[in-house]
This record gives structure tokens, sequence and C-alpha cells, in this order.
């Protein structure tokens, strides 16, 4: 089942949520197998502060990219 990215981001916006990317890049087993292509925009989510939309293409293409 692959989760619709523009559902995935209504949902972020209209709770009012933002993914904690922080929380990513902490893990460094994580960051270093599989996540590795997102290091740089995981690190630069984690210092400022990026629109809703932003975050929910980010997370979701970190999501599918380790689940392809």
């Amino acid at each position: 089942m692959i989760c619709d990215p523009a559902a995935l981001t209504g949902s972020l916006k209209e709770k009012g949520w933002a993914f904690p990317f922080g929380d990513l890049l902490s893990q460094d087993r994580l960051m270093e197998e599989l996540l590795s292509g997102f290091a740089e925009e995981v690190e630069q989510s984690t210092h400022e502060e990026r629109h809703v939309v932003d975050q929910a293409a980010l997370l979701w293409s970190i999501l599918y990219d380790v689940v392809s």
C-alpha cells in the first residue's frame, strides 16, 4: 500500500504537525545505511523551518526510497 503524497501533506497541514527530522539524524546507523542520500536535506531540515509541503515531500521521498 502506498500513501498518496497529497494525503500525507494534507494530514500534516490539517493537524499543524511538523516532522521531527532531527530524530532521523540522531540515528547514525539509519543515516549511514538507508538514508545517506538524504543526509544533507535531513540535516538542513533540522536547522531551519520548512514549509509543510517541503516537509511532506522529503518525508514521502525518504519513506518510499527505503520501501523500494
